[in-house]
This record gives C-alpha cells, sequence and structure tokens, in this order.
C-alpha cells in the first residue's frame, strides 16, 4: 500500500511539473509577442525608394597580376663569331635595325668560309644518293610458287602495305589447305577437293586435331582464297577455304611499283626478280641531307647580314632589358623588349573560367596610375588548373597597349566583362526580396501603418551588386519600396533574422538575435542568421528558456 501510495505521489509531482512548465511557455510566447510587438512599433525603420528606369548592366570579372612585356627577342652573338663592341645599355630605347654591336671581322669571315664549304660538301652527297637509288628490284630469296599478288604497276608500296600487309605471297612447300571441322576423317585418308569452277583435286588428311581435319592439296592450278568442297568416296564431308600451306610474304615499305614480273600460280626460283620499284627514299637520305644543307643557308644568310650591315642590328623596335658585354658565340647578348605591348596574367575561379573567351574586352588599371583606366582584350586563356587550399583556378592573359610609364613588373587590375545587357530595367538590387524559388519587391507602402504592401514577384536577370535586371513583373518608372537596413540594428524584410532581415554584423543586434540578450541567446527568431556570432534557432541557441552563449 505504501509502495502505491509512492507511486501516486511521483505521478502526481510529474503532473504539476507539467503544467508549471506549460505556465511557463504560455507567459513566455505572450511574452514574446508583445516584446516583438513594441519592437516593431517602436524601431525607426527608415523605407526608401527605387524606380526602375532604363540602363546598362554587366557582370564582370576582376584579378590582379604584373605588366609583363608580350614581346621579348634575345639577341645572339652568330655561331663562330667573336663580338667586338656593344652600343647600347639597359634601358636604351631602339628602333628595329638600329645597329648595337660590332664583330671581329676575322673571326665573322673564317665562319663563313666553313659555311661554304659544309654547303659545297652536302651537295655533293645529295647528288651522288639521289644517283644511287633512283629505282629498286624486289628479287625473291627462296624457290616456290606465286600464288597471290596484291600490288600492280602504279601502286604505291606503302598503301598496298597498310591494306594487305604484303605485296605478294609464295607458297614454300607446294601445298595449299583447307580445315574442314566436325568431319570423322582420320590422318593420311585420302580424299577429293572440288574447286569452285568444278574442277578437281587429290588431297590427304595431313592431321586432325580438336575435331578439324587439315586437308593438304597441291598448290598447282588451285586459287587461293577459293571456297572449295572435299567429299570421300563420293560424299561430301564439309567445304572451306583454301589458304597457302605453308607461306612467305613478300613486302616492302616504300617507293611506287613500275612493273610486276611474275604472275599467279607461277613456279620461281631463289633470286627470281619479282617487282621493280620507282621513286624510293635513296639510301643517303636525302631528306635529312637537305633539311641540314637548309640550316646551312639559314646561318650563311644571317652572316651575310652581319657582313654587309657592318654589325650586329636590332630586331625590332623595343627597349633594351639586358646586357651582356662579353658573351660568348651563339650566346644572347642583350634582350629587346617590344614597346607596343604589354600582357597581364590574372587567376580566373574555376566558376568564372567559362564565362570568358578570347577576344573579351576588358579594362586595365595599372597601380601606379590608379587614375587612369586602359583598354584591354583576353589574348589567351591556360585551361591547365592550378589548385591551392580546395581552391581551382585558371590564367587568363589580357594584352593592353603599351604607354611610356608602364614598365615591367608593375601591378595592374583587370576587369573583364563577361556579360552586358543595353537597355534593360534597372532597380536598386537592395529592393529584391527572395523567397525560397522567387524573387519579389514591394509597390506599396502604407505610411500610417509603416507597411510595405503590393508584393509582385519578379524575374530578375543579372546583377552587379548595386543594380538588377529586372525581365518582367514591374514596369519602367514603377515605384519600389524597401527597408534601409544598414541603418537597422533590428533587421527587415530581406535575408536575416525576424522576419527576415540581417541582425547586427557585428553579433550584437537587438533581439531577436543578438549577442544573448533575453530571452534568446546567440540565435534568431524564428530562423535568421542573427548576428555574425549568433548560430541557434528559436527561440535561442542556448538552453531554453534562455542562456545565450
Amino acid at each position: 500500500m505504501a509502495k502505491k501510495n509512492k507511486k501516486s505521489k511521483k505521478i502526481r509531482t510529474v503532473i504539476i511539473v507539467i503544467a508549471i512548465l506549460a505556465i511557463i511557455i504560455t507567459v513566455l510566447v505572450v511574452f514574446l509577442r508583445k516584446y516583438v510587438a513594441k519592437n516593431v512599433a517602436t524601431s525607426n525603420v527608415e523605407i526608401l525608394t527605387g524606380t526602375a528606369s532604363k540602363g546598362s548592366i554587366s557582370t564582370t570579372v576582376s584579378g590582379t597580376g604584373s605588366l609583363s612585356n608580350k614581346t621579348e627577342e634575345e639577341v645572339l652573338v652568330p655561331e663562330g663569331v667573336t663580338l667586338e663592341t656593344v652600343y647600347v645599355k639597359v634601358g636604351d630605347e631602339v628602333t628595329e635595325g638600329q645597329l648595337i654591336a660590332t664583330v671581329d671581322y676575322a673571326t665573322l669571315q673564317t665562319e663563313l668560309d666553313t659555311i661554304n664549304a659544309a654547303i659545297e660538301d652536302l651537295d655533293e652527297e645529295i647528288e651522288d644518293a639521289n644517283s644511287e637509288s633512283e629505282s629498286s628490284t624486289i628479287t625473291s630469296k627462296v624457290s616456290g610458287r606465286v600464288k597471290k599478288i596484291y600490288c600492280e604497276e602504279g601502286d604505291s608500296v606503302s598503301d598496298v602495305m597498310y591494306k594487305k600487309s604484303a605485296l605478294m605471297l609464295i607458297s614454300l612447300d607446294g601445298y595449299m589447305a583447307v580445315d574442314i571441322e566436325g568431319s570423322s576423317l582420320a590422318r593420311e585418308d585420302e580424299v577429293t577437293v572440288t574447286a569452285s569452277d568444278g574442277s578437281t583435286f587429290d588431297g590427304t588428311v595431313y592431321y586432325v586435331s580438336d575435331g578439324v581435319a587439315t586437308i593438304v592439296v597441291t598448290d598447282d592450278g588451285t586459287v587461293f582464297d577459293d571456297d572449295v568442297k572435299v567429299s570421300k568416296d563420293g560424299s561430301e564431308v564439309g567445304s572451306g577455304k583454301l589458304y597457302i600451306h605453308k607461306q612467305m610474304k613478300i613486302t616492302g615499305y616504300t617507293g611506287t611499283v613500275s612493273k610486276v614480273s611474275v604472275s599467279e600460280n607461277k613456279e620461281i626460283k631463289a633470286d627470281t626478280k619479282l617487282i621493280s620499284l620507282t621513286d624510293m627514299e635513296n639510301r643517303g637520305n636525302v631528306a635529312q641531307l637537305i633539311k641540314e644543307r637548309e640550316t646551312y643557308e639559314e646561318r650563311l644568310t644571317e652572316l651575310l647580314s652581319v657582313y654587309h650591315d657592318g654589325g650586329i642590328k636590332a630586331p625590332i623596335n623595343g627597349v633594351v632589358e639586358s646586357v651582356t658585354e662579353d658573351a660568348e658565340a651563339g650566346a644572347s647578348f642583350t634582350t629587346i623588349s617590344g614597346n607596343d605591348v604589354m600582357n597581364v596574367s590574372v587567376s580566373v575561379d574555376e566558376s568564372d573560367i567559362l564565362s570568358i573567351s578570347e577576344g573579351q574586352a576588358a579594362s586595365v588599371t595599372v597601380g601606379s596610375m590608379s587614375n587612369v583606366t586602359f583598354s584591354g582584350t583576353v589574348a589567351s586563356i591556360d585551361k591547365n588548373a592550378t589548385s591551392s587550399s580546395g581552391v581551382t583556378t585558371y590564367t587568363a592573359t589580357i594584352e593592353v597597349e603599351k604607354t611610356e610609364s608602364m614598365l615591367a613588373g608593375m601591378s595592374a587590375s583587370v576587369v573583364i566583362t563577361i556579360e552586358g545587357v543595353e537597355d534593360a530595367i534597372l532597380i536598386p538590387v537592395d529592393a529584391l526580396q527572395k523567397t525560397r524559388n522567387s524573387y519579389y519587391v514591394y509597390t506599396e507602402y502604407n505610411e500610417e501603418t509603416k507597411e510595405l504592401g503590393g508584393m509582385t514577384e519578379v524575374e530578375v536577370g543579372i546583377t552587379n551588386g548595386s543594380y538588377a535586371e529586372i525581365k518582367s513583373g514591374i514596369s519602367e518608372n514603377q515605384t519600389v519600396y524597401y527597408e534601409d537596413t544598414s541603418k537597422n540594428s533590428f533587421g527587415g524584410f530581406g535575408n536575416g533574422s525576424f522576419p527576415g532581415g540581417k541582425g547586427g554584423s557585428d553579433g550584437s543586434s537587438s533581439f531577436p538575435g543578438g549577442s544573448g540578450s533575453f530571452p534568446g541567446g546567440s540565435g534568431g527568431f524564428p530562423g535568421g542568421s542573427g548576428g555574425s556570432g549568433g548560430s541557434g534557432n528559436r527561440p535561442s541557441g542556448g538552453s531554453f528558456p534562455g542562456g545565450g552563449n
């Protein structure tokens, strides 16, 4: 009985606790409603207006980099020649064709003589190589019978080899063969082989393996790849295609067939002339010799220019970037950068790289001339990705016309226009309100009740951070209303705390999302972001009913 009374007492205690909690919750809800109503009524929210007007809008991709010279040419000392005097220094402006250095004429003349002699020697080699291998002949290395010829006069050897893998086929042991599946034949059985033209030949079972009998028949008069029938004692036992029992392929790799000296089914001896070829690649490798001669010709032309010009001249208009007075033969003694175009390479995020392309317009601002904007163009896009800390980027290179004030290495900022709309209807981007699936604006405002109204769904195009393109929903000259959230610590209708405002930017906004003032800690109500320090859900980020962080 005592246990029963004790249990009943516990139940009454639980019921009382639940009742008390219910009362507390009810009081809190009433308090919250009054608190919110008071804040809404007393908050000094400024309502701004915007007029939908026509204008141009564009979106951009930006980045920073350093200026570099698009054109840089190294000027070399000719091989075999000694540099004598350099007439330029770093920073000098030069024009194309200007004399910038002289060379030792004794070394120049010696090198000219050497190259002339080398060219003469190559000419003799080329002539000898051409006369050695203007034609060629393919002969048989073994005795046998020609069973198949794939080439004919005028054919390219390489073409025939590509298609057939051989120029002709030779039978070596005097037999053709055919395989018969599923027959009851035994080794050395005598059979009759009937060709497709009706002619017959005596055959013999050469061997039997895994139910397949191989029959051999003479190669004299039989036709390669012919469809034949095999019979024994007058009864057909199978059929198949004739193939060469033991064959040799006659091959080649270059030239043109000028004559085929044998015919199919002809018996041949070793060293029999089979095919004559022309247009053969010569044994002296004429192509390689000619290429080598062209290299000497280029060097000869360069040396003759130096000889007739009295020295080495600037190859382009530009500025001298470096000078090496004691450069050796074949090495660079100066570098000249072009003075027409400079490059800026910038990193582009993977989310934007597909939005830009070569030829797109760009604006370039140089750090030392921040008050001047230069017109540029996207010259190239490197599609090889670079990843760092989970971020993937690509490199775009922008060309900009060079001015006297631009120097390689200067910092530069680039803005690439990736999308633009002319004659678009624009409103302030702050006037946009967002639901889960759409955007809307307020087109009415009641000054007496301080309420926004006329909620109108709109279709949004591109935005640039300040304005948004409206494709449909409102028309030109129509007025939209929105809260000035920059002066409102409580938040407004948009993208944050109750019922949709931003809350305080430092996490210290007044109720409902703030730093822990009653009744809720760091969280927003009913689900806004509160301040940057708040992260909880209704009614707070701490334990119910309050507590904060």
